[in-house]
């Protein structure tokens, strides 16, 4: 046996390599403030997504909210036609409508007559509320082309007993 003195070569050369690889080891082991960090950036991500999520919902409502153009009363001899879904592709891209119409008639008594032809009242207008729509959202110009289409042919189909046609409702 050796005495306790110096010691050899490969037990020296043994415990340095011992102490590299344990060395190395505890460097490649993430401390737990890495861990926390990417954590932090987990979260903070989640965060920005749902933030994204809740800001894209808030655009979404204000759009409906700007696409809805006015709602008119009605008058006693006035009597509302639709409503009306409307759904065409312009441009292969879809365009989504709701509208509803209301028709004045001369006369109250009239405004009954009309009430009781409704579904006629139904296939002179539609035709021309999916017009409204074949060139995109309509703006005014479209609503004043489908006021005087429609009330020409409305007035070809009743006479004098329809006084004016209303867009009552576009969304």
């Amino acid at each position: 046996m050796r005495a306790l003195g110096k010691p050899s070569l490969a037990s020296w050369l043994s415990s340095l390599t011992l102490a590299v690889f344990l060395g190395a080891a505890f460097v490649a082991v993430p401390s737990h403030s890495a861990f926390a960090e990417q954590e932090d950036a987990d979260e903070a991500v989640e965060d920005r997504e749902e933030r994204d999520r809740k800001e894209a919902a808030n655009e979404r409502s204000e759009k409906i909210k700007r696409d809805f153009i006015y709602k008119r009363s009605l008058e006693a001899n006035m009597m509302t036609i639709g409503p009306y879904n409307i759904n065409v592709r312009v441009d292969g891209k879809p365009v989504h409508g709701y509208v509803s119409f209301a028709v004045e008639a001369d006369t109250i008594a009239n405004r009954a007559l009309l009430e009781n032809y409704k579904t006629t009242l139904d296939s002179v207008v539609f035709p021309h509320a999916i017009q409204m729509f074949k060139s995109g959202r309509p703006g005014p110009r479209q609503v004043e082309n489908f006021k005087e289409n429609a009330m020409e042919d409305l007035i070809q189909k009743f006479g004098q007993r329809v006084k004016d046609i209303f867009v009552y409702q576009i969304l």
